[in-house]
C-alpha cells in the first residue's frame, strides 16, 4: 500500500521545466547598436530625448505647502525647528523657513532636474515624516521615566503573581 502511494505521489511531480518549453529566439538581440556621437546627432534626437521621461528620484506625487492642513503645517514648522536646529549643532547655517529650505533643494535637485515644485513637494514630505516620526517617539519629557518606572512594577507584580499560582514560586 505504501509503495502505490509512493508511486502515485511520484507520478504527480511536474516535468523539468527545460522539457515542456521550446527553445526559442532570445527577445534582445545580442549584437552591440550604434550610438550617435553628438556632433552627429539630429535634431529628432534631440527632441526625442527631451521627450523621455525622467528619473527625478522624488519620493511621490507632488504636495504643495499650502495644500497641507493647519494642523500639518504647524507640524512641518515645528519639524523644521527641530531640523535648523540639528543644522546648528553640525556648524550648518538655519533655514529659517520653509522656503529658506526649499530654495536649499532647488540647488540641490538641479543635477536631477527638479524643479521648484518637485523640491517644495520633497521638503515637505520630509518635514512630514520627520514630524510624524517625533509625534510618537520618545522625546525625553520629564513624564517618560515615571510612567516607565511604573509600567515594569506593573509587569514585575503581574509576572510574580502568576508565577506565584502556577507553583513556580513559593507564596507569601
Amino acid at each position: 500500500m505504501l509503495l502505490a502511494l509512493v508511486t502515485a505521489v511520484s507520478s504527480l511531480t511536474p516535468a523539468p521545466r527545460a522539457a515542456l518549453t521550446p527553445l526559442r529566439a532570445p527577445l534582445v538581440s545580442r549584437r552591440p547598436l550604434p550610438v550617435a556621437s553628438e556632433a552627429e546627432a539630429t535634431p529628432s534626437d534631440a527632441a526625442s530625448a527631451a521627450a523621455a521621461p525622467v528619473d527625478k528620484e522624488l519620493s511621490g506625487s507632488t504636495i504643495r505647502y499650502d495644500g497641507l492642513s493647519e494642523d500639518m503645517q504647524q507640524l512641518v514648522e515645528e519639524a523644521l525647528v527641530r531640523r535648523d536646529r540639528t543644522r546648528l549643532i553640525e556648524g550648518k547655517p538655519k533655514y529659517n523657513s520653509v522656503q529658506g529650505m526649499v530654495d536649499a533643494y532647488v540647488e540641490l535637485g538641479k543635477p536631477k532636474g527638479w524643479t521648484r515644485e518637485d523640491a517644495e513637494s520633497e521638503v515637505v514630505r520630509y518635514l512630514q515624516r520627520q514630524a510624524l516620526r517625533s509625534e510618537g517617539g520618545l522625546d525625553g519629557a520629564a513624564q517618560e521615566l515615571p510612567t516607565f518606572a511604573l509600567l515594569a512594577l506593573v509587569i514585575v507584580s503581574a509576572g510574580y503573581g502568576y508565577a506565584v499560582k502556577i507553583g513556580l514560586l513559593p507564596g507569601a
